[in-house]
């Protein structure tokens, strides 16, 4: 943990108030965690672990750390700190009546972009300065003034931040290693990674995945390479002495930067113990240059129990809320709802959905994951519009994806109010792929598999949602954060 030579991060343990504290003194903002994530990312992307992964190349195979856990806590306040380069998950939180408050999470993919950058953004967004003076590289990110934010004003020459590692070449055993275990394509992947200057896909870098029941995250800045929020459900098989709830509940994230894939719900896979997330409220968002947007996943299954005496596998997603969402320029699905788009190096498709759908046209939804009470309010696009001639104009990518059940329908109460999306550049495509889609509607919204649901100002407008002229009943979105008191409290342990 960093902050200065002279003003480290401190950790105390206080035995009397069963309390532990990991924290900068008052007038500083806050440290920061490096990971330095980059070399698990190279072995991630050529399957070059070991030589168990390469005979047998499954995901559960996967080492690498995380770089943050809270786990079975109640009553705890993270604060003011920044995660640079996490190996895997960049910070998991498992509890009850937690609370995340400015802490911000950095996946840096680029060699040449210090830590230095990457903070001196962080600490100019922090403290107020205008958006002038922040740095160039990081402005678009930067959303509206916090006004609330009670660190204003403190001097950010109080900072001193470390560098990130320049980047080397490999050494004799390193080659030899990945000649043994990964075969050329490590050292070819590597040379053409260092030739061209960048690092490799940061795969599995989510940003904040919580878990658990009443649990506040706020005021932060993520900028990562997979989802940005990922809010989980509860952990499978729990012992008699966990205090987590079977299903997560009452979660809101507010006033958040995400500049990842996705403000995301799962994904929930179907279990025999019944897997669910119910009551989450996404508000105030603002998402630039994300590659997803609002992301709401169920995963692949084939609804069988897996022994015959076992009750039928289940997975419930219900109450979500998002609300005062902006996207800037999002790279792939601005709206997603249904299962999990992904398929991990090494693993087969099989009842996975693609993620390259629709131009692989194989995404089978689980009639066994129920999607119930899903609404978005005030959702606001603005996309590339991709022109190929002057005759022909060609969207990519769509608006939004509702992919349910077709055969046994599993989304009820999908609502979407006062939902608009809008062109804002023009691009002139050279090749036809990925922008045509031989035997694919074009549309701004491809939805199958949906009962009840409703749009309300929306636009464009879609068909698979039935026009109503008065605004719809949302779910309530949760934002009592008493659990966790706004300076820390006496009932909080501080990190």
């Amino acid at each position: 943990v960093t902050c200065s030579s002279s003003n480290k991060a401190q950790a105390t343990l206080s035995d009397n108030q069963q309390e532990i504290k990991l924290a900068t003194p008052q007038q500083l903002f806050g440290g920061m965690l490096n990971g330095n994530g980059q070399r698990w990312w190279y072995e991630v992307l050529f399957m070059c672990f070991n030589f168990d992964f390469i005979a047998n190349p499954t995901w559960s195979h996967n080492p690498r750390p995380r770089l943050a856990y809270v786990m079975e806590s109640e009553y705890i306040l993270v604060e003011k700190i920044t995660l640079v380069n996490s190996p895997y998950w960049s910070f998991s939180l498992d509890g009850n009546h937690l609370e995340v408050s400015h802490v911000d999470v950095v996946i840096d993919t680029s060699f040449q972009t210090s830590v230095v950058q990457v903070h001196e953004y962080v600490q100019h967004e922090h403290m107020g300065v205008s958006r002038e003076d922040a740095n160039p590289f990081y402005s678009p990110l930067l959303p509206a003034p916090r006004s609330t934010s009670p660190y204003r004003g403190q001097n950010v020459n109080h900072f001193a931040t470390p560098v990130l590692p320049t980047p080397s070449l490999p050494t004799w055993k390193q080659v030899w290693n990945g000649i043994r275990y990964g075969g050329a394509w490590y050292l070819a992947g590597q040379a053409l990674s260092e030739l061209l200057g960048h690092n490799p896909l940061a795969l599995n870098t989510d940003g904040i995945d919580p878990c658990g029941h009443d649990i506040y995250i706020h005021d932060g800045i993520i900028t990562n390479s997979d989802d940005s929020i990922a809010v989980k459900p509860s952990r499978q098989n729990l012992p008699e002495w966990s205090i987590l709830p079977n299903c997560t509940t009452d979660i809101v994230i507010s006033q958040m930067t995400l500049s990842g894939f996705g403000a995301s719900i799962g994904s929930v896979p179907p279990r025999t113990d019944v897997n669910c997330v119910d009551g989450v409220h996404f508000k105030d968002i603002y998402m630039p240059y994300t590659g997803r947007g609002i992301y709401v996943k169920s995963n692949g299954n084939d609804c069988q129990p897996p022994n015959k005496d076992d009750v039928k596998p289940t997975a419930i997603i219900k109450n979500i809320l998002y609300e005062d969402v902006t996207m800037l320029e999002p790279q792939w699905w601005p709206i997603w709802i249904g299962p999990q788009q992904q398929q991990q190096p090494g693993d087969s498709l099989g009842l996975k959905c693609s993620l390259l759908y629709p131009i692989q046209d194989w995404c089978p939804s689980p009639d066994c994951a129920t999607f119930e009470n899903i609404a978005l309010k005030n959702i606001h696009i603005e996309y590339n519009r991709i022109e190929k001639s002057l005759k022909d104009i060609a969207l990519w990518p769509w608006v939004g994806s509702i992919q349910g059940n077709v055969t046994f329908p599993n989304m009820e109460s999908v609502t979407f109010s006062e939902v608009s999306a809008k062109p804002i550049n023009f691009l002139r495509p050279t090749l036809p792929w990925p922008f045509r889609v031989k035997g694919v509607k074009r549309s701004y919204l491809d939805c199958v598999g949906v009962q009840q649901g409703v749009q309300y100002e929306t636009k464009p407008k879609t068909e698979c949602l039935t026009i109503v002229n008065t605004p719809p009943i949302l779910p309530a979105g949760d934002d009592d954060t008493s659990g966790v008191s706004d300076d820390g409290g006496e009932n909080n342990d501080e990190l």
